[in-house]
This record gives C-alpha cells, sequence and structure tokens, in this order.
C-alpha cells in the first residue's frame, strides 16, 4: 500500500496509450485523477481535450444509444480555473487506469485542483455514463510505471 503524493482532481500532463491495439498520443494531454486507489497502487484517470470551434456542435449533441453523452464540457471560466486555460471537454467513453508511483507527481501541471462543483459534475457525469453504457475491452487502458516513464522521455 503507498501514500500517494497526487490527489484527486489534480491535473497530469502525460503521453498515453490510447487504447489497447496501440494507438499512442503524440504529444502530452492533460488528465484528470479521478481516483486514488493507494491498495493497489493505480490512479483512474480522465483524459481531458481542448475544445476546437469547429467540433462544438458535435461535442454538445453527440449521444450514444442510451441518451448519456461521451463528453462533459469542462469550461475554464466561472470560476476561473487554473490547472485548465482553456475550454475542454473530458471523454468519458474510455477508462484509463495508471501505475501510482513515487515520482508521477513530476508530471502534474501544478498542486492545484479543478473547482469543487466543475470536479463534482463531472465526476456524476462520469460514473453514471460508465454505470449505464458498455466500455469496450480495447478502452480499458492499464499502463504499468515503465511503459509511462518511456512515453514520456
Amino acid at each position: 500500500m503507498m501514500n500517494s503524493i497526487v490527489r484527486v482532481g489534480e491535473i497530469l500532463h502525460i503521453k498515453m496509450r490510447f487504447n489497447n491495439t496501440g494507438a499512442i498520443s503524440k504529444t502530452r494531454h492533460p488528465y484528470i485523477i479521478f481516483k486514488v486507489d493507494g491498495k493497489n497502487s493505480v490512479l483512474e484517470i480522465i483524459q481531458l481535450d481542448s475544445i476546437k470551434p469547429k467540433n462544438i456542435k458535435r461535442l454538445l449533441h453527440y449521444k450514444t444509444r442510451s441518451g448519456i453523452s461521451p463528453t462533459f464540457i469542462v469550461p475554464v471560466s466561472n470560476p476561473q480555473e487554473t490547472v485548465i486555460c482553456k475550454d475542454s471537454f473530458a471523454q468519458l467513453d474510455n477508462k484509463f487506469t495508471i501505475e501510482n508511483f513515487v515520482g508521477i507527481e513530476k508530471f502534474r501541471r501544478d498542486t492545484d485542483k479543478l473547482s469543487d462543483k466543475k470536479l463534482q459534475s463531472l465526476f456524476a457525469k462520469y460514473k453514471e455514463y460508465h454505470r449505464q453504457e458498455f466500455i469496450d475491452e480495447n478502452k480499458q487502458v492499464y499502463i504499468t510505471k515503465e511503459e509511462l516513464l518511456s512515453l514520456n522521455r
């Protein structure tokens, strides 16, 4: 069991493997820490992407068969956020788990967290999506310390 240095709500900026078929991000993306599991030394994280104006309609209107959106909008303002610098959206249709280890804190943007109200809304929507929708095995990704360090040299 490990005491975590990182906390729920903080942002890690990392390159990740997007799926189990091997697609890897070319750049670092922000991932918000959703869960810290000290017993198993893992973090569950949610990918954030900045909103591009041409994609806003698609993001706002796309729904799954059950009527739930696989994205959640996270505005940078109201209140002004310090952990993101642009309006963003969270991708809810995958599950990323990474090994928690001493040194992972170097991937934090800073020690601030997303504001409580936005954090609670995001986490409620994430839990709802995962309760009601099937997450394909290809989109349930686990990354070890070694792989994470290798991807983020």
